[in-house]
């Protein structure tokens, strides 16, 4: 007997069935805000090489600042929280069953489709035999970025196959339902449609902002009030896709109705705006203010402002010349 063969009566390796669980984080959301933590490292790492002045600089300049609002700018842009909504629920846990559960459902909606994450508990009886069943599901659906047709088919829209799909697999009902309000595409029910051109115009401008943002940090070793300019942008194309968002996402709001988990009555799972939403408002009018104040500052105190970012005057007398010219 061998190592490898201790406690095997089969001769073969053991196989294990496959285990389901539901997705706690997002992956590329993740990976991003990890991304823009690996930049803070290294800013930091370096920082000991510089003086005492132009180190506490970098820092609050450059790595907080910049960082900050940079990836604000692109975790949002890819967030799963620009509106949020839960209730606690009683429902037949899949269709055609008698079986029902108890537990929370929540809606999260981003620029590119929706989380649904139901959890809860699930009291099957079999004989004599009561067992509780744990449910945990994060189902996602995308509706990036074409309408498709009306249906369920090939050419149909992506959120409308994948609801297809979700129904053939044999998802819980709960989840169902709400997905389902977003493949209305009729009459005044049209919420998929009005989310999908939400997020479609709201993440042009996010994308737009981080372009300006690349450009305000590269400005920023040249020319302040250029810097400054860019920032502003940058400030107003998230305010503008903040506004594109909430003006947009729907006429009506979305209002699915369940049976409380008591029991007792009925509630409905209402949406308000999530931390995305207001990160994005807040970095927006933060740009926006700051690249007018650094503009201003840089009219009135040039010199001044280019020793506080590390910039030759000259330079900015050549640039100021060469315009006139």
């Amino acid at each position: 007997m061998t190592w490898f063969s201790l406690g095997r009566d089969e001769g073969f390796p053991a196989n294990y069935g496959e285990q389901f669980s539901a997705a706690k984080v997002g992956v590329l959301v993740t990976g991003l805000i990890l991304a823009f933590v690996i930049i803070a490292v290294a800013f930091l790492l370096i920082l000991p090489a510089h003086s005492a002045h132009k180190r506490w600089l970098t820092l609050s300049a450059y790595m907080i600042v910049s960082l900050f609002v940079g990836g604000v700018v692109v975790v949002c842009n890819f967030g799963h929280e620009w509106e949020v909504g839960h209730v606690s629920i009683r429902s037949p846990y899949k269709p055609s069953s008698a079986e029902e559960m108890v537990g929370n459902l929540g809606l999260h909606v981003s620029l590119r489709g929706i989380n649904i994450t139901l959890k809860g508990d699930l009291e099957q009886h079999s004989k004599d035999i009561t067992r509780k069943e744990v449910i945990d599901y994060n189902e996602h659906y995308s509706w990036e970025w074409a309408q498709g047709r009306f249906g369920f088919g090939p050419y149909a829209g992506r959120i409308s196959r994948e609801f297809r799909a979700a129904v053939t697999r044999g998802t819980p009902t709960p989840i169902l339902i709400t997905a389902e309000y977003f493949t209305f595409d009729g009459e005044g029910l049209r919420f998929g449609r009005h989310y999908r051109l939400a997020g479609y115009y709201a993440h042009f401008f996010m994308w737009l902002a981080f372009c300006t943002w690349a450009l305000t940090n590269i400005a920023l070793f040249m020319v302040v009030r250029l810097a400054s300019i860019f920032l502003m942008v940058t400030g107003l194309s998230q305010i503008i896709a903040v506004l594109l968002w909430s003006q947009i996402r729907n006429p009506i709001e979305i209002q699915v109705p369940f049976e409380s988990a008591d029991g007792k009555g009925e509630v409905l799972l209402v949406t308000s705006y999530g931390p995305d939403f207001w990160l994005v408002l807040g970095n927006g009018v933060l740009c926006t203010c700051g690249g007018f104040v650094i503009f201003v500052l840089d009219y009135f105190f040039k010199e001044a402002m280019c020793q506080v970012f590390g910039i030759d005057p000259l330079s900015v007398y050549v640039y100021a010349y060469k315009r006139e010219l």
